[in-house]
């Protein structure tokens, strides 16, 4: 192999490696900024599709855990007192109880939930992706809701969570 030729298969192997490592640096979540656990503060509903609302959750009312570690999330919301389970198939947290689990990856200031496993049949499969800000131990994540074919609600979702220590 020629002197010149061997500098471009070296110069086209790590061109390859850079754009690889670059793709990976962009995947791989950044373990100090979101890694911990975190307990539920509120959630703020503002619907403006099919019909303006607004609702909110607090840890009044609901108590939740969520957690995020080397690339994986999991969190767990649970209604304090009774249960209504005649309408979890339509709305699992008129329930009392919601789980997700899967993986995340950060983009910049998004952070997208892939949920494996959720108690929502409808959901599994599908991702969240959630512009999230952290300032001090309080994380905020806000989801933008667009019309799909189960649900046709438009508006955003607010949660605040707080750091446990």
């Amino acid at each position: 192999m020629s002197r010149s030729a061997s500098a471009l298969v070296c110069v086209l192997m790590c061109t390859c490696f850079l754009q690889e490592a670059r793709a990976n640096q962009r995947s791989t979540p950044n373990p100090s900024a979101l890694d911990g656990v975190y307990k539920f503060v509120s959630e703020s509903t503002v619907l403006t599709r099919p019909e303006k609302s607004e609702t909110k959750r607090t840890s009044s009312e609901w108590i939740g855990i969520w957690q995020f570690q080397n690339g994986y999330f999991s969190s767990t919301m649970m209604k304090q007192g009774q249960r209504d389970i005649t309408c979890m198939s339509q709305r699992p947290h008129l329930f009392g109880y919601e789980s997700d689990a899967g993986t995340y990856r950060i983009d910049g200031k998004y952070v997208e939930l892939a949920r494996d496993f959720t108690i929502n049949p409808f959901e599994v499969g599908r991702s969240l992706l959630m512009e999230y800000k952290i300032s001090g131990d309080t994380l905020i994540l806000v989801r933008h809701l667009y019309p799909y074919m189960e649900n046709i609600e438009e508006g955003t979702v607010t949660i605040v969570l707080r750091r446990v220590k």
